[in-house]
């Protein structure tokens, strides 16, 4: 039987199952968007389509089998201001939230673009190049530009801006670099379903050496008046052989940053944040730059990932570090209420500003003191440990009011001295 044909009128904006419609601009319907198909963002051309939709709907539904998708719809291979480095082997990936992962011959793009407001497109990986530079091998493309604003807003199916894999040379094996996850920013009064929104980086296929690097994640914020979404959002980096590095996610007043696998970093460029909660998960690597101002009530390190701030960092209630992951205070300054390191976090002070009134080490947590740290509290539970880092001699803290240290907890620098061979009184190696 013949399919049902698209409905595209001022009122509705229909896409039946089994058909594909691509569209671009600005689209406003007075009724309603039903997505059981696929609905494409046409491709960014230099002085052409823009990579972009904008979409306006009082209803807008996905269903389990539609999609909305500008997947590659962004710059292209070698293209944007986070393009991955070309190079005569294989390339690096393209970056937006994320950094590019690296190839073993090529970096990967720089992060840009605006954190709260993301509003750009993904750049493209990477090309491997002949002699004379021109592309033999080309790197994926990155991710468009949605904006979807909407009174309910049901995602069953996906909507997303993913980058895409860079292209290989079946003879020799070079790759080109993923492209970047692009942008999704959604308003919506009500969020419902169990699909997924992504902005994810391209991959670049695994071939050991002669793999590119993969895609950074893009950039995503949805705001909304109620959620009962039991969906995925993600902005993840791409394979490679580095993978790329995390996008940013603002879901409701919650910034988060993961990435799932270890990979390339994320950089909080200048500028000023405020959020109830931040979460730093799943192997991120996180860095926030001089310049770059953070507010939150809570602040949390988990899954193996790493924060380190060179800006300025104020938390309302508790800055913590748990699960395997490090928060690092190198430089600017940081104001929390409350520090805790448990179940195995690391929290280190080695630079900077710190201004806490308490702190807690707990369950396989340990508080590293690399410089004069003061509080008025400290708790050193079952487990916890205070210590510094290994030849770090300045040591130096000061609990005003009161220092508990319970059975099982420890304040010890066993271990943290010199280095084999190393120090003013090392013994002499030999080859016996």
């Amino acid at each position: 039987p013949a399919l049902a044909a698209v409905i595209d009128d001022a009122d509705r904006l229909v896409i039946p199952a089994g058909e594909t419609y691509a569209l671009g601009g600005s689209r406003a319907y007075r009724v309603s968007v039903d997505v059981e198909g696929t609905l494409l963002v046409s491709q960014y051309v230099p002085g052409g389509a823009s990579g972009a939709l904008e979409l306006s709907a009082p209803d807008i539904r996905v269903s389990a089998a539609g999609r909305i998708s500008s997947d590659g719809a962004g710059f292209g291979p070698a293209e944007g201001p986070g393009q991955g480095q070309s190079t005569s082997e294989s390339a690096g990936g393209g970056a937006y939230g994320g950094q590019g992962g690296r190839s073993a011959q090529a970096a990967g793009g720089l992060p840009y673009g605006s954190l709260a407001q993301p509003l750009e497109l993904g750049s493209g990986g990477g090309n491997s190049t002949d002699p004379f530079g021109n592309a033999r091998v080309r790197g994926g493309r990155g991710g468009g530009r949605l904006r979807i604003s909407v009174g309910t807003l049901r995602v069953d199916g996906r909507i997303s801006a993913d980058g895409q894999t860079g292209d290989e040379n079946g003879y020799w094996g070079d790759r080109g670099g993923g492209g970047s996850g692009g942008s999704v920013l959604i308003t919506a009064q009500q969020l419902e379903g169990s699909g997924v929104i992504s902005a994810n980086g391209g991959a670049s296929s695994p071939r050991g050496q002669k793999n590119g690097g993969g895609g950074g994640g893009g950039r995503m914020a949805i705001s909304y008046g109620a959620s009962v979404f039991a969906g995925t959002v993600a902005a993840r980096g791409g394979a490679g052989y580095q993978y790329g590095g995390a996008g940013t996610v603002i879901y409701g007043s919650e910034l988060r940053i993961d990435n799932g696998v270890s990979g390339a970093g994320t950089t909080i460029l200048p500028g000023t944040y405020g959020f109830e909660r931040v979460s730093i998960g799943s192997y991120a690597v996180v860095e926030m730059q001089t310049g770059a101002s953070l507010n939150a009530v809570s602040f949390l390190t988990q899954g193996n990932s790493t924060f380190t701030n060179r800006g300025s960092l104020a938390v309302t209630a508790a800055a913590a570090a748990t699960g395997a992951s490090v928060l690092r205070q190198l430089a600017g300054t940081l104001s929390a209420l409350r520090l805790e390191a448990r179940t195995g976090g690391l929290f280190i002070y080695e630079g900077g500003t710190l201004n806490a009134q308490e702190a807690e080490t707990a369950l396989g947590g340990a508080l590293s003191v690399n410089t004069r740290l003061e509080l008025a509290r400290l708790l050193v539970a079952p487990g916890g440990l205070v210590t510094h880092g290994p030849g770090d001699a300045d040591f130096d803290l000061a609990v005003s009011e009161t220092l508990t240290i319970e059975p099982g907890g420890r304040v010890s620098v066993d271990g943290a001295g010199f280095g084999p061979a190393e120090g003013p009184g090392q013994g002499q190696s030999t080859s016996e």
